[in-house]
Parts: structure tokens; C-alpha cells; sequence
């Protein structure tokens, strides 16, 4: 899944989504130690998955986070003279 896909989703589809991932990727750790596994590579791909889904996740608070602090402004300090 592309970022551009991730960064469409809601925050509870990627919570969601980031657990499935999670899970999956601890199969295919388990299927690696029974000699189980093909694709090699497969691992750093649910690993990378992992992380942008985290990433995006991250992004979403941050720009939450940003936009309710820009929205409770405190002004009560205006007037007040400034630096002695």
C-alpha cells in the first residue's frame, strides 16, 4: 500500500490496519524459524509496511495536536509591558 492510500484512511482504519500488519508479520517471523518461509524478503516488507503505518499515524496526532493548540491561542499576556 502506497502513502498516499495510508494517509486517506481514518485513524481507527490505520490502527486497525497496523495490527493486522503487526500479526502477519509475526507469522512470517514464526514461519521463518520452521524453515517455512519462500520469500525472503517478505519480513523487510511487513517491517517497512509497519513503519509507514506508523508514520502516518504519528503525522495524524501531530496535525491534530497542532491544530488544537492553534486553535486555545493565550493571549493574556498581551499588554503586559514585555521585558524588564
Amino acid at each position: 500500500m502506497r502513502i498516499k492510500e495510508l494517509r486517506e484512511k481514518t485513524k481507527g482504519e490505520l490502527v486497525r490496519l497496523l495490527r493486522e500488519t503487526q500479526t502477519a508479520l509475526i507469522n512470517l517471523r514464526l514461519d521463518r524459524r520452521a524453515g517455512a518461509l519462500d520469500d525472503g524478503s517478505a519480513i523487510a516488507k511487513k517491517r517497512k509496511e509497519v513503519a509507514q503505518i506508523s508514520t502516518v499515524l504519528a503525522e495524524k496526532r501531530i496535525l491534530q495536536e497542532a491544530g488544537k493548540s492553534n486553535g486555545r491561542r493565550d493571549d493574556s499576556h498581551k499588554g503586559e509591558g514585555g521585558r524588564d
